[in-house]
């Protein structure tokens, strides 16, 4: 039975359904899925900045570290810089908001940048 359980774990390991997980992290609400990660702000860090004003973020395929700046943002009552939760590659912008940032609001938080891990 044992040398079963260990052929069906090396079976799901390879072809399996690959879980994908959400979470919010220092303002920043983060979905990764097959090696993707989308990036967005969470509801309350959008209630704290007022109205969206300003959007920064790398370009497309630029490659970026954890740590590194991801977005800098700016509002009605504040600035705010973001770093990245993770290495990789940006992979595909929200340019729609990013270029109309007023569109964010904190009932309507969406992603803005999407990163290829590395």
């Amino acid at each position: 039975m044992s040398q079963l359980r260990k052929i069906f774990q090396r079976f799901l390991a390879l072809f399996g359904h690959h879980s994908s997980k959400s979470y919010e992290q220092n303002g920043l609400k983060i979905s990764e899925q097959n090696g993707l990660v989308k990036v967005g702000l969470t509801g309350q860090i959008l209630q704290e900045i007022g109205e969206v004003s300003f959007i920064k973020s790398p370009d497309l395929n630029d490659h970026i570290n954890q740590g590194d700046q991801l977005l800098d943002v700016e509002g009605g009552k504040v600035v705010e810089t973001f770093p990245s939760p993770i290495n990789g590659k940006i992979i595909d912008l929200n340019s729609d908001l990013i270029d109309e940032p007023g569109q964010l609001s904190d009932q309507n938080s969406q992603w803005l940048v999407t990163i290829k891990a590395e």
